[in-house]
């Protein structure tokens, strides 16, 4: 049976933590309509999808891929911000 979880995968809990910041960065910036925000977070975000993405579970690639943001950032454990 394969990996069910997003701890069962290769990707470092460092880099685990890493994504869930950029995350969150991201739909704060979202949140807040700051565009110098969003637009760092979101090459930030390629560039860890490009990395790590054999070490990701399928699922967190299908999200971060369909720019799923909010969804990604729950699939990693994360709740979301208050509005």
């Amino acid at each position: 049976m394969g990996p069910t979880s997003v701890t069962d995968w290769v990707m470092s809990s460092n880099a685990q933590a890493h994504l869930k910041g950029r995350l969150m960065l991201l739909l704060n910036g979202i949140r807040n309509s700051d565009a110098a925000a969003i637009s760092g977070e979101l090459a930030g975000l390629e560039e860890i999808l490009e990395i790590e993405e054999g070490a990701l579970p399928p699922e967190l690639t299908h999200l971060l891929r369909r720019r799923s943001y909010a969804k990604a950032y729950a699939y990693l454990g994360g709740e979301m911000p208050a509005k």
